[in-house]
């Protein structure tokens, strides 16, 4: 197992996010979002501290494995091995999924379907407590709202008016 410490040039943690369009709607059909790995996640002196954040409100917060904030929580499955907590939570009507898994030090969340609520800066913040020292590390994604279709619009109508007013200003010289 890999060990971290403050100035030294390697990082065990890893992170990344995707999203599934739809080709057809241009509508997110699923997001993902993996937050900081921890490579010694398993080790019983590390204590581990995990908050899922969308604009800066918490939706979840997980220490040592108990839900500690959460919102609009609908079904949790938690099992405990080695003295470690495996946790799924559900949340917002089942859409999200978060996992919690500090046996292999992957934490993650997923959203499906996307809907334009679920638009903006989402976090997962890790924050790992180990022989006295603490680590926090954030991985983050955007989520973002389609353009609709009126709004599309009236760009292409104001963007003719300028170009009448520029017409009509050369025409005047």
């Amino acid at each position: 197992l890999k060990t971290w410490f403050p100035g030294s040039r390697s990082s065990p943690y890893k992170s990344a996010a995707s999203a599934t369009t739809n080709i057809n709607s241009h509508k997110y059909e699923s997001f993902s979002l993996n937050c900081p790995h921890v490579a010694d996640a398993s080790n019983d002196k590390v204590r581990i501290e995990v908050t899922w954040t969308l604009n800066d409100t918490i939706w979840l917060k997980i220490e040592d494995g108990q839900k500690k904030i959460f919102n609009h929580l609908t079904t949790s499955n938690k099992r405990v091995v080695s003295g470690k907590t495996v946790l799924r939570v559900l949340l917002n009507n089942g859409r999200y999924f978060f996992d919690y898994d500090e046996l292999t030090g992957d934490f993650s969340m997923e959203i499906r379907p996307v809907h334009e609520n679920d638009a903006g800066v989402w976090q997962c913040h890790v924050t790992v407590y180990q022989q006295g020292n603490t680590h926090t590390l954030t991985s983050r994604n955007r989520v973002k709202v389609p353009h609709k279709v009126g709004s599309f619009r009236f760009l292409i109508n104001k963007g003719k008016e300028n170009l009448k007013t520029q017409k009509k200003i050369f025409e005047t010289f």
